[in-house]
């Protein structure tokens, strides 16, 4: 995930994660997983690897999303 873009995303995408991830006792700050795409991954890796189906869905479509074309 290496070309990560996170413009490409919608806003509501970013807030599902933050509140998700903030379910599993992980703090998100939404400006810099819009703006730091290393941050946003690190994110993402933690929605893929939560407990809860619903994350881990996010998570993976997330990751699709981002992915390099």
């Amino acid at each position: 995930m290496n070309s990560l873009d996170a413009r490409s995303l919608h806003l509501v995408d970013w807030v599902d994660l933050k509140w998700l991830l903030a379910g599993d006792g992980c703090i998100v700050d939404l400006d810099r997983l819009q703006a730091d795409a290393p941050y946003a991954a690190r994110c993402v890796d933690l929605a893929l690897a939560s407990r809860q189906p619903m994350l881990r869905r996010l998570g993976q479509r997330l990751r699709q999303r981002l992915a390099p074309a």
